[in-house]
């Protein structure tokens, strides 16, 4: 019958159990056991979750949202009216590039409005829900808005060129930007939410995977 050598607490070898003789596995062994291999080699780190967006930066999104779409609403306003102002004859067409190059930067700003989702939806639904409110007055109570809007804004300079913004935006310009802003709002959060109910469920099957 072989003798056991007494266990020393310095020792760091585990010690085998009395009942079956086979050594004991402590919960940090354990631990171990069920993370990848890979996960304990510095080359490859533990995967790090997304940034997450808290009450201040949605507060710093609406502003961005709110101040990019009134820039870019500004910007096509001041462009159409130059191009509306340049006018289209039954012949020809006379065009106007600075009115040109004014639209091209407001489409540009106002996309940028809507990419911006993926940081916060915040952006997009600040500024689509101002875009709506405003182009609402302009589409649905065109007389009563063209006329505060000349009695507040209008000179003997500008008449004209203003005039040609509010002739743009009764069109529905400015509402139907609002619509596409919030719509992209919309969607991005849905998407998101999405992405999570996605990956919850699949921690769930791989959890349950594992315990069979």
């Amino acid at each position: 019958m072989s003798r056991r050598e007494p266990h020393r607490p310095d020792d760091p070898s585990p010690e085998p159990t009395r009942a079956t003789g086979s050594t004991a596995v402590t919960p940090e062994e354990t631990a171990d056991a069920g993370r990848s291999p890979r996960a304990a080699d510095p080359a490859f780190p533990e995967p790090q979750g997304p940034p997450t967006t808290g009450p201040g930066g949605h507060v710093v999104g609406a502003i961005v949202g709110i101040v990019l779409t009134l820039l870019a609403l500004v910007l096509l306003a001041l462009g159409m009216s130059r191009i509306l102002a340049a006018g289209a004859g039954e012949d020809a067409v006379a065009p106007d590039a600075l009115g040109m190059v004014l639209v091209t930067l407001g489409a540009l700003v106002a996309g940028a409005v809507a990419t911006l989702a993926v940081r916060t939806s915040t952006i997009p639904f600040a500024g689509g829900l101002v875009a709506v409110v405003l182009g609402a007055a302009y589409l649905f109570a065109p007389a009563d808005t063209q006329r505060e809007t000349v009695r507040l804004l209008a000179t003997q300079q500008n008449r004209e060129g203003l005039l040609n913004i509010i002739t743009i935006a009764t069109t529905g310009m400015i509402f139907t930007l609002g619509i596409v802003l919030l719509a992209a709002g919309f969607g991005a959060s849905l998407v998101r939410r999405r992405g999570i109910e996605v990956g919850s469920f699949r921690e769930r099957t791989r959890a349950s995977g594992g315990d069979r």
